[in-house]
């Protein structure tokens, strides 16, 4: 699927207001075992719809944890960044391009229940739309995800080694590993190498799911099992497994590797910077897909940053359509080395809404003042002096409007 990155600004209207978010309780980070390492799976707090659990970013995309599988989210905008870094382009760098990946929890217990450890210190706060019920913040990220009884007596785990996001299913002694079954959806091509690996293509990027290791804890050593994947006709993956013991508890290790990407690993450009009084520094600029995708027919109802055909055996959608972003602001220690928590704002829905920021200005008493412009009608405002969007979507048009938002200090700490 591609998206446009740009429109045509035909019509320029004026919104002047100050926009205060004003919390009962201030977002201090907590001490806490902290993680380490690229990968930080977000918890869903009401930003996105009820059916995401988690998301983490990943080198070109993202991926989403669900109750009833996974959604990798693969974007290249290599146009965009092309002509935010260099100034120079075509029309065609002008396009972002998506690739959506779904694999299907087959079988699998619909409301299964999650835990999570290893804490960020820093947090994200959501101000997307104009609803604050579906605002969110001190949203944490976590580096090791646990699904408990997605099947019957099996557990599966999300967590990073060296380097890799790996997952591994925990079968309890006497559970059925055969009830593990995941169907793929939305690939280009699918298929097992002769190593044993599960090959998954995309018009965009490379998933590779290395052949399982699959083990027990006898006597305190490990003894390996003969573990191999299974793919069907259908696109759903297997394990076929050696004899072992079933008294014990069997754990299968499969390691994921994202690879050949055709471009850009990032989804967000900076555009302004400031210090405070204090000495702390803060970043803006926009972000892409910062809303969950909901790539199915049977998907939770939302309103998402991209557009994409709702039939998934026909990804990507060859219609063009216009990339659509939210703004962001982050506070960075005094030298600059450490993220303290990032503010994500914006409206819009699938066909419209775009957000930038254009400069950061703090005063005296180190309230930052973001200025910048947004298209989105459903724009978070409170307390604003217009507090309604004045303009309108025209096809292929952006209307936008400059917004002047206030961020407390003594809020955001």
């Amino acid at each position: 699927m591609k998206f446009s990155y740009l429109a045509s600004m035909r019509s320029i209207y004026i919104l002047f207001g100050v926009i205060s978010f004003g919390m009962t309780n201030q977002l201090l980070a907590q001490e806490t075992d902290h993680a380490q390492g690229a990968y930080k799976f977000l918890e869903n707090k009401g930003q996105w719809p009820e059916g995401v659990l988690y998301k983490t970013d990943l080198n070109g995309g993202k991926i989403w944890l669900e109750k009833g599988g996974v959604l990798y989210q693969f974007i290249d905008a290599s146009g965009p960044e092309r002509i935010h870094h260099e100034h120079s382009g075509s029309e065609s760098d002008t396009t972002i391009y998506q690739h959506l990946l779904y694999a299907e929890f087959v079988n699998s217990n619909p409301e299964p229940t999650t835990s999570h450890k290893f804490q960020s210190s820093e947090y994200y706060n959501f101000f997307l739309g104009n609803d604050p019920k579906k605002w969110a913040s001190k949203v944490y990220g976590y580096s090791h995800i646990t699904y408990h009884d997605l099947y019957s007596g099996i557990d599966l785990l999300y967590l990073e080694k060296d380097g890799d996001l790996k997952y591994e299913y925990h079968v309890s002694p006497s559970a059925d590993p055969g009830q593990i079954k995941v169907r793929y959806y939305g690939q280009d091509k699918i298929k097992l190498t002769k190593d044993g690996h599960l090959n998954i293509e995309t018009s965009i990027g490379k998933l590779i799911e290395e052949k399982p290791y699959a083990y027990q804890i006898k006597n305190g050593k490990i003894v390996e099992i003969a573990c191999s994947f299974i793919l069907s006709e259908n696109n759903e993956v297997t394990y076929q497994l050696g004899n072992y013991d079933k008294s014990l508890e069997l754990i299968i290790d499969p390691v994921l590797i994202f690879a050949t990407y055709s471009g850009s690993i990032t989804d967000n450009f900076g555009m302004t910077a400031t210090y405070a009084n204090n000495g702390m520094a803060y970043s803006g600029g926009t972000v892409y897909g910062n809303g969950y995708p909901a790539p199915l027919t049977t998907a939770y109802n939302t309103n998402a940053n991209f557009p994409w055909a709702t039939n998934p055996t026909v990804w990507p959608d060859p219609d063009p359509y216009y990339g659509v972003t939210d703004v962001f602001v982050s506070k960075y220690s005094s030298d600059g080395s450490t993220m303290i928590w990032t503010n994500f704002m914006g409206g819009g829905n699938e066909f419209a809404g775009t957000e930038t920021v254009h400069s950061l200005i703090c005063d005296t008493g180190n309230n930052l003042y973001m200025y910048g412009a947004t298209s989105s009608t459903d724009f978070p405002i409170v307390n604003g002096f217009q507090p309604i969007h004045a303009g309108e979507w025209l096809v292929q048009i952006i209307i936008t409007m400059v917004f002047i938002m206030v961020i407390r200090a003594q809020i955001f700490m």
